[in-house]
């Protein structure tokens, strides 16, 4: 990609994220329905299509922006309850939301735990000092108002995790970590309390690609909360 490749690429990036911006806001303030999509960037970022996701544009729903951004609820002390309401409830602040496109422009890891999903964990913690993840479904079908049915990469969730060093241990321990940066990810570990696995003390950069599931279905290529064991966020 040359200079001038690069500067159209983050010339459309910028549109996109601006865009993004004033939709998180018309979602959070009501000015815009709850149902259906948002559009957050025309492309994936680069560093993703680089481990094997496809060229399309990156959506969200309507319905989990206001989820994640709903508070969650915590404790006498402060702590985040692992109730069956924060399940569904994340506490992401308006700000944080609007920056994600951005943020999953600069991972600290990426992990491809099954052929239907991406995690990035980003450089970026939430009001309660978790980790921010970002979980993508490589292989969905949705409809854009302006553009009809569209194939693309669905943004499934966005939450702090409330066990990242069980998740980031299971995935290393499997091989299923494929990028690592790792001036941001110790950055990350240190705010958070985390150690990095053994296994990727050595390592940095991309590691291997993912291996996706290339089947589009409407919604998404499967429910991904329905397929993971219940209370998998607050664990």
């Amino acid at each position: 990609m040359d200079d001038v490749d690069r500067l159209l690429r983050y010339a459309g990036q910028a549109r996109d994220w601006l865009a993004f911006g004033r939709q998180v806001h018309g979602v959070l303030d009501g000015d815009i329905p709850p149902h259906g999509y948002v559009r957050v960037e025309g492309r994936p970022p680069e560093n993703l299509t680089r481990l094997g996701l496809e060229d399309l544009p990156v959506y969200h729903t309507r319905k989990h922006l206001l989820s994640e951004h709903a508070p969650r609820e915590v404790d006498a002390d402060g702590q985040v309850t692992r109730s069956e309401e924060n399940l569904h409830r994340h506490g992401l602040s308006e700000r944080l939301l609007r920056t994600v496109p951005e943020l999953l422009e600069t991972p600290a890891l990426v992990m491809n735990p099954n052929p239907r999903v991406l995690i990035s964990m980003l450089p970026a913690v939430d009001r309660y000092g978790c980790p921010i993840i970002a979980v993508i479904d490589p292989s969905a079908i949705v409809y854009d108002p302006r553009r009809g049915s569209v194939e693309a990469n669905l943004l499934k969730s966005v939450y702090g995790r409330l066990d990242p060093q069980r998740m980031v241990d299971d995935n290393a321990r499997r091989g299923h970590v494929i990028y690592i940066d790792h001036a941001k990810a110790d950055d990350l570990f240190a705010r958070t309390g985390m150690a990095c696995p053994r296994s990727l003390v050595r390592l940095d950069g991309y590691l291997s690609t993912a291996s996706l599931d290339r089947r589009h279905q409407e919604g998404g290529s499967f429910d991904l909360v329905a397929r993971l064991p219940r209370g998998w966020e607050a664990r």
